[in-house]
């Protein structure tokens, strides 16, 4: 696929948006770039790779971190003040919904017929956001 693996954390676009993060440590950086994806009729593969970083960001807020979440990372997301919580969750649930449809990052994924095991990091995704 080029510059990463399955894991939703595993290319240069998600370790940039979390390099940036780290500088906010905001649940309000995190919901910008969901919304930003939510409002994109069709996100380009960049994009879906940022916002599935704010989605990992809420999934390990949500107490269910990937497994390869930077444990300095972890400590971040846990002093992380978030009032809205089960809205943000919905947000993530909602790009996972929009990434694996119509988005350039499927199209990228398609191209490299190994789409399979890539929707299954989205899954389970989706299971650390319940």
């Amino acid at each position: 696929m080029g510059n990463g693996g399955y894991g939703n954390l595993e290319n240069d676009a998600a370790a940039d948006w979390l390099a940036e993060w780290e500088q906010f440590k905001t649940a309000g950086f995190v919901e910008g770039t969901l919304d930003e994806l939510l409002e994109t009729s069709r996100p380009d593969a960049h994009l879906c790779q940022e916002a599935l970083a704010a989605s990992e960001v809420i999934a390990a807020k949500n107490g269910f971190p990937a497994e390869d979440f930077d444990k300095k990372m972890l400590t971040a997301v846990e002093f992380m003040e978030v009032d809205n919580l089960p809205e943000l969750k919905q947000k993530a649930k909602s790009v996972i919904t929009i990434v694996s449809g119509d988005s350039g990052l499927m199209e990228m994924w398609e191209a490299s017929n190994e789409t399979a095991a890539w929707r299954s990091s989205l899954v389970n995704l989706a299971q650390r956001l319940r």
